[in-house]
This record gives C-alpha cells, sequence and structure tokens, in this order.
C-alpha cells in the first residue's frame, strides 16, 4: 500500500488533525471579533451614560454606579474569552508539530517543498513574536483587558461622586452677610461719658421735666 494511499492511516490521521487545526483558528478568529465588539459596547455604554449624566438634571447620579456592574459582566466575559484564545493557541501549537511531523515522515527529504520550514506554523511564528516581547507587553497582551475595564470603573465611580458633590453644592444658597444695626440705643446712653452715672429715660433734662422741678 503506497502512502499516499487512500487507506494510509498516517494521511487519516493528519487530515483529522488539519481539521481540527481549521477549527482552532476559526474560533481564535471569532473570539477575537468578539472580544473586540464586547470592548466596543462598553466603551458606548460608559461614554453614553457620562454624556447624558452630565447633560440631564438628575435628582441623583448615585445610580450611576451601577454601570460598575455592567462593566464587570464585560469583564468577566472577556475573561473567559481570553482563557479560551489561551487554550486554543496552545492546543494549534501542538497540532502544528503533530502535522508537521507527520508531513516529514511521508514526504521525501528530497522533496522541494520539504525544505521551507513547519507547516503549518502560525501559531509558533505568534509565539515567538510574543517571547520576543517585554515581560509588561507580554501581560498587557494577554491580561491587558483588566486594565481596559478597571479604568472605566474607576471612571465610573469619580464621575457619580463628582456630580453628586457638584449637585449638592449647587442646592445650598449662599448665606448672605448679616449687620445688626442698634438703632433704638439712647443717645443719652451711648454719648455718656465713661464715668458718668446711668441716668434712666424718667431722670432726663427735658422740659417736661425741669417744669416739675420748677414747681417743687
Amino acid at each position: 500500500m503506497s502512502a499516499g494511499g487512500a487507506g494510509d492511516p498516517h494521511e487519516a490521521w493528519r487530515d483529522q488533525l488539519s481539521d481540527e487545526y481549521r477549527v482552532l483558528q476559526d474560533k481564535i478568529d471569532k473570539i477575537g471579533a468578539f472580544r473586540f465588539t464586547i470592548r466596543g459596547w462598553s466603551i458606548t455604554l460608559v461614554l453614553a451614560s457620562a454624556f447624558g449624566a452630565i447633560t440631564a438634571k438628575l435628582p441623583s447620579y448615585y445610580p450611576l454606579l451601577g454601570l460598575v456592574v455592567i462593566v464587570a459582566v464585560f469583564l468577566v466575559m472577556e475573561r473567559d474569552q481570553a482563557r479560551y484564545t489561551l487554550t486554543f493557541g496552545r492546543r494549534s501549537a501542538i497540532l502544528e508539530k503533530r502535522i508537521w511531523r507527520l508531513l516529514r515522515s511521508t514526504t521525501p527529504a528530497t522533496a522541494p517543498y520539504a525544505s521551507g520550514g513547519m507547516v503549518p506554523g502560525l501559531a509558533h511564528e505568534i509565539g515567538d513574536m510574543k517571547f520576543a516581547q517585554s515581560n509588561l507587553t507580554r501581560w498587557l497582551d494577554v491580561h491587558g483587558y483588566w486594565f481596559f475595564y478597571g479604568l472605566q470603573i474607576v471612571l465610573i465611580v469619580f464621575l457619580s461622586l463628582w456630580l453628586e458633590h457638584q449637585r449638592g453644592t449647587a442646592r445650598q444658597p449662599e448665606t448672605p452677610s448679616i449687620m445688626i444695626v442698634n438703632s433704638g440705643s439712647d443717645p443719652i446712653q451711648r454719648d455718656r461719658p465713661p464715668n458718668q452715672p446711668q441716668l434712666s429715660r424718667q431722670e432726663g433734662n427735658g422740659p417736661s421735666q425741669r417744669a416739675n422741678q420748677g414747681k417743687r
């Protein structure tokens, strides 16, 4: 039986691995598009809510904190998708090695296409590229969604507290300056020298008082 016959177990095994490899690559592409869509939803929701809260006069801005729950749900969704991407990427690298071994075992070493390197080799190329990056860049590439959604949560909390503080400040009326003027004070008592005893209003020197003293 020839190596390329219909009943060749190597070819059947290679086809099975190739089919799985294509499925994984398709899933990785769809996950990437889904993660991009989730981030778009999150940004649109936060920006639209922030703009509406600033322009509208709400009785309270604390309900904006409910956006934190929605953003946290988006974070969990993308975390799961990121884990799937890592798992599928590792599996793709394993499949590439197995497919390449089968190709080398069934292909003459003198064939012109046998010296072109690993085929398929996309997962290995991406892995080598990430390995050449710095630790911070690799961490952001894998776990950057924590920073992305964490920044949105901080923005929501800060905006809610700031708007509520501004609303409370605007509602407080300004305290007017009050000047107390004692207009009912007695000029006699007010202009009295410090050593002169106080005089009651009945002991004044008015005309009626002098007339009574003359009669006496």
